[in-house]
């Protein structure tokens, strides 16, 4: 049985939090760029191209970056994630964002793949697993292979986004604690056993959910990897 692909998938669903919508990941062809009507079904509000030609131009209520790179093994695409991943997780906290490049398949694919691997501190075979299971027919070049392989080695001793988190609220607490100055007017450290305690059990709740997380993650990874093994099979 042959699959039918999609001209389009979208990769990160749209969710609430916090009641507040934060946007969907597209990844498409062309086609869809060029598409006013479809740009305007999904509620796209942000574009990024990463296509040297032909030229895409677009409605001019849509946020639209151009990364100007072929689709070949010898062409540096790391050097702009930094670029790709800020526009990205900027637009997506008040829109949809679509990334497309020919045929949705290499350079826009490695866009997307590097900004999940950097969101969630994911590797990249998880994180190629987690993209495929959305969107089959995604293959980027060896030449990007290799390049999110040296990505992930980079990213592997950064925090995540939610180990930022967990620190920037044990620091809220820490800088909650009072400060005494000694004679010679230097700030010293003196919290109190309240003090500690509360840190203690701040601490210790954010472990908990960032276990809670872990197991989250690993539950929703293995059934993307059983998914794929269908995919897989299909092709068999």
């Amino acid at each position: 049985m042959i699959q039918k692909l999609n001209k389009w998938d979208c990769i990160i669903d749209p969710i609430i939090k916090n009641n507040q919508q934060i946007g969907g990941l597209y990844l498409a062809d062309i086609d869809c760029a060029l598409s006013q009507e479809l740009l305007q079904q999904l509620q796209v509000g942000a574009l990024l191209s990463v296509i040297d030609e032909p030229k895409v131009t677009t409605s001019p209520n849509i946020i639209h970056q151009v990364i100007n790179i072929p689709d070949c093994t010898e062409q540096n695409i790391q050097e702009y994630f930094p670029k790709t991943n800020e526009f990205i997780e900027r637009h997506r906290q008040h829109t949809n964002v679509m990334v497309h490049c020919f045929a949705g398949i290499s350079r826009s694919a490695s866009v997307v793949i590097a900004y999940i691997m950097q969101k969630f501190n994911w590797g990249f075979q998880r994180t190629l697993n987690s993209v495929i299971a959305r969107r089959p027919q995604v293959k980027p070049n060896s030449g990007f292979v290799k390049q999110l392989i040296q990505y992930e080695t980079q990213n592997r001793n950064r925090p995540s986004s939610q180990q930022h988190r967990i620190l920037n609220t044990i620091n809220t607490v820490i800088d909650k604690i009072p400060y005494q100055s000694d004679s010679k007017n230097n700030k010293y450290f003196q919290p109190s056993k309240l003090d500690l305690n509360q840190l203690e059990m701040e601490i210790t709740k954010r472990q908990q959910d960032l276990q809670i997380l872990r197991m989250k993650y690993q539950q929703l990874n293995d059934k993307i990897v059983n998914r794929n093994n269908v995919y897989v099979s299909a092709f068999e």
